[in-house]
């Protein structure tokens, strides 16, 4: 007899299963509403998070312009890089 046995094709080398996409990591939006613009992107930054669209007063005063409004709000989560959008007052 032949010391070789022939498989069928079913059992042919199955191929590996691919990785599956690592989860992205998640950051908290801080709560940005009466920072500076400075202060902004620090906390953005440290916070893994990037900032968005910022939108200005029609008519700029000569005082420091603080953040009036963020999307999305404080406390969401969000992955790494993403953008967050202020508007100042």
């Amino acid at each position: 007899m032949d010391a070789r046995v022939s498989r069928p094709a079913a059992q042919a080398k199955a191929k590996p299963h691919p990785k599956p996409k690592p989860k992205p990591k998640m950051a908290t939006v801080p709560a940005l509403k009466g920072k500076s613009l400075s202060q902004t992107r620090t906390v953005l930054t440290r916070n893994h998070l990037r900032l968005g669209k910022v939108t200005y007063p029609k008519h700029k005063q000569h005082h420091v312009l603080r953040v009036a409004r963020q999307a999305p709000g404080a406390h969401v989560k969000k992955p790494y890089g993403y953008k967050i959008n202020v508007t100042l007052k």
